[in-house]
């Protein structure tokens, strides 16, 4: 940062102004189809963000209301499922290294179901069918009616028969 024009009394405050501000400079720098095609290979933003040195949050703000940049987010998410079952299946007979990878692959799909539910998510179906609701209420006020002297019908005195 070029401070030779900057009083001398104003350079600690810009100075600690500029340490706090992420580095956008480096990343607006890169054209936008390589970060993208990045994240599409699977590669994580925050990975990418910090072999730039940029502040973490640094590619999801540039993107932010880029749609190139979700859909560039759920190809790298399928790219690193398939990774992880690729090298689940890969690992053989060590046990410890299988369990490993296992556990990276079902992490990876959870963040895949926090991110994309429309993808990976759990999808509960619920199928109302509509039937006449007016014959419907019918029949059960006919029970109900039906039941009521039943319920109501006078058994007479109850004799004891400890007599």
């Amino acid at each position: 940062m070029d401070l030779d024009n900057v009083p001398k009394h104003c350079r600690p405050g810009l100075l600690a102004i500029a340490a706090k501000v992420p580095n956008y400079g480096v990343l607006a720098k890169i054209p936008a189809e390589d970060i993208l095609q990045r994240i599409a290979d699977g590669t994580l933003p925050v990975d990418i963000a910090s072999e730039l040195g940029v502040n973490k949050s640094a590619i999801s703000v540039r993107f932010a209301g880029d749609p190139r940049y979700k859909q560039a987010r759920e190809i790298g998410m399928e790219v690193l499922l398939d990774q992880g079952l690729a090298e689940i299946e890969a690992a053989g007979d060590d046990l410890n290294l299988a369990r490993a990878r296992e556990i990276l692959l079902r992490r990876r799909e959870w963040r895949a179901e926090r991110d994309f539910p429309h993808r990976w998510g759990q999808h509960t179906q619920v199928t109302v069918s509509q039937g006449d609701l007016g014959e419907r209420l019918r029949r059960a006020r006919e029970r109900v009616i039906d039941a009521a002297p039943q319920q109501s019908q006078d058994i007479g005195p109850v004799k004891s028969t400890n007599a």
